[in-house]
């Protein structure tokens, strides 16, 4: 008995393999998918598998069975971070409420809201914060714990998708 037919299936379209006597192996190229798989059940394109014999015996399995049917894509652009309040520059408030939206690009994995962090002159914060997933994104609130000193300061925003891809803004404040 031989295979008289090989192919894969993914999205719906069939691409039969061909045998690659060199490697031994069924070789082929399937269409791209449309996006990243991080929206997808499980995070993967399930691709599904299919041999015929000489016999005509039809042998299926997908990824759902098989970890190495799973095709996993993604996307490679990072979020973007814009500043709504307040504007870089002089505060005259040593508490202020930096507000920014983060937004994925139109067909992307989308904001993964708990990557959300900020740093106040080099250091982590762990208090005052706040991300809420919008339409568009995330809306992110930073507020300082206690009164930020009288001089400069540089606060650091980073925010990631869920594909793992980060965008960091930092802002310069003078109290």
């Amino acid at each position: 008995m031989s295979l008289t037919r090989v192919r894969v299936k993914l999205n719906g379209v069939w691409t039969t393999l061909a045998y690659n006597a060199s490697t031994g192996r069924y070789e082929g190229s399937v269409p791209a998918p449309p996006a990243t798989s991080a929206n997808l059940p499980g995070g993967y394109y399930n691709l599904e598998a299919e041999a015929v014999n000489s016999e005509g015996k039809v042998a299926s399995i997908g990824g759902t069975a098989l970890r190495s049917l799973r095709l996993v894509v993604r996307e490679t652009v990072a979020p973007t971070l814009a500043l709504l309040s307040p504007p870089a520059g002089y505060i005259n408030t040593q508490r202020p409420a930096v507000i920014l939206t983060a937004a994925d690009e139109t067909g992307g994995s989308g904001i993964d809201t708990s990557s959300f962090s900020v740093r106040l002159d080099g250091k982590l914060q762990t208090n005052g914060l706040s991300a809420e997933t919008t339409s568009t994104g995330a809306r992110l609130t930073w507020t300082p714990a206690t009164d930020l000193a009288e001089g400069a300061h540089t606060v650091s925003v980073s925010i990631s998708d869920r594909d793992g891809n980060t965008s960091t803004v930092n802002i310069a404040y003078t109290v």
